[in-house]
């Protein structure tokens, strides 16, 4: 007789391969704007960026937009952008977006997950970066012959931040932590990120005023039977 997953771990696995899925995330721009996590759904902020949780208090941050470090945001959770900063972020995985409409996440969602995983090494991988060696803001658009897509490494080479930037360039989000706009960072990270291209159109990097500034990201076009 073969193993069966109690509801909890059936929970469980779907959200980690929902975490996954470009089409599970919702991007969250702008000032004064909330979102409550729907009663009996357990939601994820991947990032976010000048943002206040229910009850006031002060703002908060979420760095490192990368699914294994995700906070979990309970039913019943208010989370409200910046009152009056326009680029004011978050971005929310919302696993049920996903998993009512695709069986893999009720017949199975642990081979999901770990078929995906597996993928990642399996694809092709394709890598987008900029320089700026003064202090400015430099953005590299991704080519338009895919829809979704997975950051799956970046790196920052003496330049302040880099990350996803939306079309308009209203936000960015980082993939790594940061001193200021204007103190230079020298990280490589694995970062499982997922983006929908025609949200996130491009990268963008800030310079540090240092010669060798330039940072680079690593990604994977994700074919239509992720």
């Amino acid at each position: 007789m073969g193993y069966t997953m109690s509801a909890d771990e059936v929970a469980y696995w779907q959200d980690l391969a929902a975490l996954l899925d470009p089409d599970a995330y919702e991007l969250v721009i702008g000032a004064n704007v909330s979102r409550t996590v729907t009663a009996g759904e357990t939601w994820y902020l991947l990032w976010g960026w000048f943002l206040q949780a229910t009850g006031g208090g002060e703002h908060f941050f979420q760095r490192h937009a990368n699914i294994y470090e995700a906070l979990p945001l309970p039913e019943g959770r208010v989370l409200t952008t910046h009152a009056t900063t326009a680029g004011s972020t978050m971005y929310l995985c919302k696993p049920s977006l996903v998993t009512g409409g695709d069986s893999r996440y009720t017949a199975d969602p642990r081979a999901l997950f770990f078929d995906r995983v597996r993928r990642i090494g399996e694809l092709t991988h394709y890598t987008i970066g900029g320089t700026s060696t003064n202090n400015a803001v430099v953005a590299a658009t991704f080519p338009a012959d895919f829809t979704n897509g997975l950051v799956i490494h970046q790196s920052v080479h003496d330049v302040a931040w880099l990350g996803l930037s939306d079309g308009a360039e209203t936000t960015v989000v980082a993939t790594q932590d940061e001193i200021s706009d204007t103190d230079r960072a020298r990280f490589a990270n694995t970062t499982l990120l997922p983006f929908v291209r025609a949200t996130f159109t491009k990268i963008r990097l800030r310079g540090a005023s240092q010669s060798e500034g330039r940072a680079t990201m690593t990604y994977i076009k994700l074919p239509g039977d992720w």
